[in-house]
């Protein structure tokens, strides 16, 4: 990964997270203006081909998103999570980048060493 030429994966994966919060600010009746600029920064910049690419791991990865922004909420409010089950999502969510990195020819070799 490079901040100043992150891989398709590492954009789209971005692009998921900023949409879950986007929902979260809507629920909770907060501005989300920044994270709707982010994600129409980051959407400028990826083709309509890999856009489609994308389209087969959106569900996958939203659902992992928002059980991660769940679990962690409860963790800030003091209730106990499961942080094994937490790693095994958040390993699945790097898994889905590779596999979009893979599948676009932008793999350079897996996240963890």
């Amino acid at each position: 990964m490079s901040l100043l030429h992150p891989t398709l994966g590492e954009m789209f994966d971005r692009v998921v997270a900023l949409t879950v919060k986007v929902g979260v600010c809507e629920d909770e009746g907060k501005d989300a203006s920044r994270f709707r600029e982010e994600i129409h920064e980051i959407c400028s910049g990826i083709s309509q081909d890999k856009k489609d690419l994308c389209a087969k791991f959106e569900k996958e990865l939203i659902d992992i998103h928002v059980e991660m922004f769940d679990m962690i909420a409860c963790a800030e409010k003091g209730t106990e999570v499961s942080s094994v089950h937490l790693q095994k999502l958040n390993r699945r969510r790097v898994a889905i980048r590779e596999e979009i990195n893979k599948e676009s020819g932008e793999y350079k070799g897996p996240e963890r060493i």
